[in-house]
């Protein structure tokens, strides 16, 4: 199991639309993903699975994540809307690898440890 302490912070740029925005895969997006889908479990079996749709709300939570503003956050639908027929296949391909990225791998969270917590 993946905790969000052993996350690493990855911020990318993605153009869609003519826009730029930051995709960052931290602890906001993980909380946008574990509240879509009931569970952080669900979520990573989903986001995982590669349909258009996980894909869809993958790039959701990682886009709403690199907001700065709340009150800038986008819907489900109008991310998709930003996803022309064209750029499809590169976000289907790349977002989930950038997410993927952003885990620690295997080593590295075992090595990890804990901070001590100060009473």
């Amino acid at each position: 199991m993946v905790r969000a302490k052993d996350l690493k912070t990855h911020q990318h740029q993605i153009e869609l639309s003519g826009e730029k925005y930051k995709l960052s895969f931290d602890m906001n997006a993980l909380g946008h993903l574990e509240e879509h889908y009931g569970s952080m479990e669900e979520a990573f079996k989903r986001v995982l699975s590669g349909t258009n749709e996980d894909t869809k709300v993958l790039l959701w939570a990682g886009i709403n994540a690199g907001l700065e503003d709340e009150a800038d956050y986008l819907s489900i639908k109008e991310v998709g809307k930003l996803v022309g027929l064209g750029q499809v296949a590169y976000v289907v391909n790349e977002v989930p690898k950038l997410f993927i990225n952003s885990l620690p791998d295997e080593k590295e969270a075992k090595t990890k440890k804990t901070p001590s917590r100060r009473k």
